[in-house]
């Protein structure tokens, strides 16, 4: 017990990198993962056949694969970022495509009248998305969501096979430092499932105060 309460105040510390990461990924595959669904649901060629390319891809490629590619692909290019950029990068695009897919189902469901309803009073398309369109399909998109945000909190741990310091990271090291791997990495498994249990019970309660939930 003594060497979790020594290295607990580190390992809370990496728990924070892995929320950040995972805040930072998110947000990016949110904004993207966005955009590309309602475009692709409208038919708008180019990013239909992008989102297609883009969902077979991470249907058919590891996690794993994806961040080792890019983090030795980037310096044949020349461009030198640090492994906590790469994982940024790799968590981004690869659930980018999760979310963009959860995103077109929930716009297609939304009966045309209601999208019609928007364009015969003089709505922009833009307009329609941010006013009509989105707040009908978060209704049927933010549950999957939530899960999507956990698998990419739970991925995360991948970025320790590139050395990005996060909670998997720091776990490894304090284990092999202290030799009491069961400790370490059951503490690692508390704190995981902490984070995934806090998300969970805050987006439950924020569907019922928004009345998402059916």
């Amino acid at each position: 017990m003594h060497v979790i309460i020594e290295n607990a105040p580190y390992l809370l510390k990496a728990a924070g990198n892995t929320l950040w990461l995972s805040a930072v990924s998110l947000s990016i595959s949110l904004a993207l993962g966005t955009a590309i669904g309602v475009l692709a649901a409208f038919r708008f060629w180019p990013i239909v056949i992008l989102n297609q390319i883009g969902v077979y891809s991470v249907r058919g490629i590891p996690l794993l694969v994806v961040l080792y590619f890019i983090y030795f692909s980037l310096p044949l290019i020349r461009i030198d970022i640090d492994p906590y950029s790469t994982a940024v990068i790799g968590l981004s695009l690869y659930f980018t495509f999760f979310i963009s897919e959860v995103v077109r189902g929930a716009v297609i469901a939304i009966p045309r009248g209601q999208i019609d309803a928007g364009k015969s009073i003089g709505l922009s398309f833009w307009a329609r998305v941010r006013l009509v369109i989105l707040p009908i399909a978060s209704r049927t998109a933010i549950p999957p969501l939530i899960n999507v945000a956990i698998i990419l909190i739970k991925g995360t741990s991948y970025a320790s096979v590139i050395s990005a310091w996060e909670l998997t990271t720091a776990s490894t090291e304090v284990a092999q430092r202290t030799i009491a791997p069961f400790q370490i990495y059951g503490f690692a498994l508390f704190l995981y499932f902490v984070i995934c249990f806090a998300l969970t019970s805050l987006a439950r309660s924020a569907e019922r105060r928004l009345g998402f939930q059916h």
